[in-house]
């Protein structure tokens, strides 16, 4: 009679007969059933989908594609065809474009003219976005970033010979002048904070006056 794929096999059974090399006895073998497989999962960003309702879908099955919060979007159905046999064959889907929510908005934040984007507020800067996601790392909650609140310099060290105080609390953009601190007398030099600074940490960048030491009369002794 006709042969067939057994259950849980497919393809096109072929009855090959051939002769054994050195007995010449006949040797009869079947080939062309596979076993059917179940499809394999597509290669997706984990933090924007969830496809864990597809892992090892059986041939002939279904599942569904979601948004995996915080993105939202339509679950969209993916299928692994019928009488699957090839272990590397990626489910049939469509990717459910999955949107990324506005949180409330955050200090330092503030819509475009056009109120189709964002931008930073005043006194803050970078270029403003909302994500659902951070590099290399999955979050719970959407969220702004993007701008960092304007920052002054830090305050230079104190010196007993030149005199910084000019340059205390610098904002971003400004200059200033250093001196000789006294006894010391010399020259002046400038001093600048980098604008848009938002480290609190930069030092104001200066050139060192020339300073030299002039020392006051002394008060008289006895013996002098």
């Amino acid at each position: 009679g006709a042969w067939q794929c057994a259950p849980g096999y497919a393809g096109e059974p072929v009855i090959r007969c051939e002769t054994t090399p050195g007995t010449c006895e006949p040797r009869i073998d079947l080939e062309g059933c596979s076993r059917v497989l179940p499809c394999a999962l597509p290669e997706v960003d984990p933090c924007e989908l969830d496809v864990t309702d597809c892992w090892q879908l059986p041939s002939g099955s279904s599942c569904q594609v979601r948004c995996k919060a915080p993105f939202v979007g339509n679950a969209t159905n993916a299928t692994c065809p019928e009488k699957n046999t090839d272990p590397l064959k990626v489910i049939d889907w469509v990717n459910p474009g999955c949107q990324c929510p506005v949180p409330p908005v955050a200090a330092g934040y503030r819509r475009t003219w056009d109120g189709f984007s964002w931008e930073c507020a005043d006194f803050f800067v970078g270029t403003a976005e909302v994500r659902c996601k951070r590099p290399g790392e999955c979050i719970e909650e959407p969220e702004f970033a993007g701008c960092s609140p304007l920052a002054p310099c830090a305050t230079p060290p104190p010196s007993c010979v030149y005199d910084t105080s000019r340059c205390e609390e610098l904002e971003g953009g400004f200059s200033c002048q250093v001196g000789c601190r006294y006894p010391y007398v010399g020259t002046t030099a400038s001093g600048s904070c980098p604008l848009g600074n938002t480290d609190p940490l930069q030092p104001v960048a200066y050139e060192l006056p020339s300073c030299r030491l002039v020392c006051p009369e002394p008060v008289p002794e006895p013996g002098y």
